[in-house]
């Protein structure tokens, strides 16, 4: 028996179109599953195969009957609020035998936080010393029609730039809602650093990611006078892995038909 009570963890990811985005989600899952002890599949909402629906099929059929459901998404939104509840609860229904629970998704958490920082003084790192309060963050955040979902990225940009000493954090937003992650680069500019680092809230490679370079390629153009830089996205990290272990631990109640049964309190 393992410490969140399961026979095998079930990963919801998002999917892309990006092969390359899809593979550094199945490595996720394989740091997941060295963790746990316990078997791991993997399956997605959109773009990639398999799907969840297929991947919950797939499981009971191996005897995998006590599941515990990890939305690898970090931000709640539609997918989370939606999507999940309704994957799970036709899941219960085709499966009435099974049992199913779901994890909260990865959400606010100091794991989380330490990777970014990591990937940003990697960047720093590759480049001429500049000293912080001469540097400006751009923190991109994917964007949704969820103000709920858009407030937590302001939360976390906040969070992001307690103690570390820069001139400025500017949240950008890369689709759906404002501001744009350009406009954001352009109120940055203003602040006259010397550098400013975009710093994508991105766990895989994707199309949106690509998108991002190019903005950031453009800048260097826009701003001569300021040296401009991209940090790494997260991609797949053990400590993405421990984040999801503890939000498969924190999980107490079984899926239920009503998508606000299933919300588990942040820590």
């Amino acid at each position: 028996m393992t410490a969140f009570d399961a026979d095998a963890i079930l990963l919801i990811a998002h999917g892309t179109r990006d092969p390359l985005g899809n593979e550094e989600t199945l490595r996720l899952a394989a740091l997941v599953e060295a963790q746990a002890g316990i078997p791991v599949r993997t399956g997605f909402i959109e773009h990639a195969e398999p799907d969840v629906p297929e991947t919950i099929d797939a499981m009971i059929a191996e005897g995998l009957r006590r599941i515990v459901a990890a939305p690898v998404i970090l931000i709640a939104a539609g997918h989370v609020k939606e999507d999940v509840p309704q994957f799970i609860e036709a899941a219960r229904r085709r499966h009435p035998d099974a049992s199913f629970r779901v994890a909260d998704n990865l959400g606010i958490h100091p794991s989380i936080l330490d990777i970014l920082d990591e990937r940003l003084r990697s960047c720093e790192a590759d480049v001429a010393e500049v000293a912080r309060e001469n540097t400006s963050v751009v923190f991109v955040g994917r964007g949704s029609s969820d103000p709920d979902a858009n407030s937590d990225i302001y939360k976390i940009s906040r969070l992001f730039w307690e103690s570390r000493g820069f001139r400025s954090v500017h949240v950008g937003f890369i689709g759906v809602t404002y501001p744009t992650m350009q406009e954001s680069l352009q109120q940055a500019s203003r602040m006259a650093p010397a550098r400013i680092i975009v710093l994508p809230y991105f766990l895989f490679m994707g199309l949106l990611l690509t998108r991002i370079e190019k903005i950031t390629d453009e800048a260097k153009a826009l701003y001569p006078g300021c040296e401009v830089l991209q940090a790494k996205h997260m991609g797949p990290d053990i400590r993405l892995a421990e984040v999801i272990l503890d939000r498969c631990r924190q999980n107490s109640a079984p899926a239920l038909a009503d998508p606000s049964d299933l919300m588990v309190s942040r820590p």
